[in-house]
Parts: C-alpha cells; sequence; structure tokens
C-alpha cells in the first residue's frame, strides 16, 4: 500500500497559489520556499471574514510554527478554501503550457450509481503519450508533481501557438480509451465507474501581461 500513499503536502499547494492569485490579478509576495503574502482576489470578497482581511500571510509546512500574524495554509482555513472552490468553478479546460512536453489529458472518474455511502466521491488521473505514442498513466499526486514546477511561474491565459481543443480531440479520446483500460489497475472504490474529460493541458506558449498586486 506504501506506492499508493499520495507523496504530497502543504508545500505543494504554493504553485497552486500563484496560478489561481495570478488568474485573478494578483501577484503574491514570496519570501521563501514556503511563504505568501497577498491581498485577497476580488472576487473571494463575496466571504466578508475573507474581505475584512487586508493582507494574508501563509505559511504552506507544518514545520515550523507560523510566525506573529502567520496562518499555516490547509484545508479549512477560509482562504484556502475560498481559492480552491473558485479554482473548481473556473469554466476553462484548455490550455498550452510552455515547458510541458507532450499533451497531458486530465479526467474525473466517479461512479455512475449515485448514492452510495463510500467517501471517495471522484478521483482525478491523467493519461500521457511518451515518444513512442504509449500511454502512461498519471495519479492525481503524480499530476500535481509534474504540473508544479509549470505552474510556479504563472503567466497570461492567453494562447499564442494553440489554437483549439479540437486539434487534439482524437488523441483525448484515444486517452480516454486508454484511462478506462487502466481502471482495474487504479482499484477504485466504485461500483460502476464513468470517467469524464476535464482538461487538455498541450505545450505552447503563453503569453506575459502585467499584474496588480
Amino acid at each position: 500500500m506504501a506506492g499508493q500513499i499520495p507523496r504530497v503536502d502543504l508545500p505543494d499547494l504554493v504553485p497552486f497559489f500563484k496560478a489561481i492569485l495570478a488568474v485573478r490579478g494578483r501577484r503574491p509576495d514570496q519570501a521563501d520556499d514556503l511563504r505568501l503574502r497577498f491581498r485577497p482576489a476580488e472576487e473571494w470578497k463575496d466571504d466578508f471574514l475573507i474581505a475584512a482581511v487586508d493582507r494574508y500571510d501563509l505559511l504552506f509546512a507544518r514545520e515550523p510554527k507560523p510566525e506573529e500574524g502567520e496562518d499555516v495554509a490547509g484545508v479549512g482555513l477560509r482562504v484556502v478554501d475560498r481559492a480552491v472552490r473558485d479554482a473548481v468553478e473556473l469554466t476553462e479546460s484548455f490550455a498550452a503550457i510552455r515547458g510541458l512536453d507532450a499533451p497531458i489529458f486530465v479526467f474525473s472518474v466517479r461512479d455512475r450509481i449515485t448514492g452510495s455511502d463510500g467517501s471517495v466521491r471522484a478521483v482525478v488521473v491523467a493519461a500521457q503519450s511518451g515518444a513512442d505514442g504509449a500511454w502512461s498513466l498519471i495519479r492525481d499526486w503524480e499530476l500535481v508533481h509534474r504540473l508544479n514546477p509549470l505552474a510556479d511561474k504563472p503567466r497570461s491565459p492567453v494562447f499564442t501557438d494553440a489554437d483549439s481543443v479540437d486539434d487534439f480531440s482524437d488523441l483525448m479520446m484515444s486517452a480516454r480509451h486508454y484511462v478506462v483500460s487502466q481502471l482495474d489497475a487504479l482499484d477504485l472504490p466504485f461500483a460502476l465507474p464513468i470517467v469524464e474529460s476535464l482538461a487538455c493541458l498541450v505545450p505552447g506558449r503563453a503569453e506575459a501581461h502585467s499584474q496588480s498586486r
């Protein structure tokens, strides 16, 4: 079972936070690899408790202890939960990413049978094709490790050399068939799993644009 335990922790959230803040027009101050200081996005101020805070100082680690005025970033901290919800609600599902070697197709696997008592409602998994055309399966935490170096320096979501998801529709379909063929290996707690497309990430170059602090 050791190989199935996700090897991610709070520091792995830093690139996500930098990316979602960039989407919302904010650029955080980063004192070190574990700390971010930022003004909350305007979209997050629908929560009056978040709106009441001018700047956040977040520590993305369990150790050392937070300094005065810092909060430990994690699920349950209001601004973290709001950032995650904001990301989930984004409608964009196609991105050209500079530094990506080959297209990555991301899927959600859930149980077609609703009303089950299981704690796991859905699982994210991805597929990437190698130079030989063979597919490789990427689990959710492995996808975080794969994309974090690319997300750590967020750019504008504007495309410059990738046109549309239609150019990759056949490849996406092939990736989906591959994921379906690997469901037994994933050993998921679903009686009748269904695979749904979440995102298409392709190699590309994104235009930089200025962002307010």
